[in-house]
């Protein structure tokens, strides 16, 4: 609703859009392609495995289970790099109530 509301776009071609990047990250990663988002960072599958002495011992049982990395780029990194922080008392802070998330939905 955020970027539809910064924009001229309908939530629904907001949606559209969200929907064909996701299906171009999966074959890309599946791929094991470096997914490259200028400025947001990129992502790349990763993955690795245990060793054997010698080839014949080594079998697929031996991978570790692939990962995707993220690597910030450089918005998020300034984000990140020009954090502030503030002392909180402590006495004074309430848990939220109503068992919503802090993190905003996209819906």
């Amino acid at each position: 609703d955020l970027i539809a509301v910064r924009s001229t776009a309908f939530i629904g071609d907001v949606m559209l859009v969200i929907e064909g990047l996701l299906s171009v990250m999966e074959e890309r990663l599946e791929e094991g392609d470096v997914i490259q988002m200028s400025r947001l960072g990129n992502f790349r599958m990763v993955a690795g495995s245990k060793g054997t002495e010698n080839e014949k011992d080594f079998n697929v049982s031996l991978f570790n289970k692939a990962r995707i990395v993220f690597s910030p780029g450089t918005m998020l990194n300034e984000i990140r790099k020009n954090a502030k922080y503030e002392k909180m008392d402590t006495e004074t802070v309430t848990p939220p109530t109503g068992g919503g998330s802090d993190r905003p939905e996209i819906e």
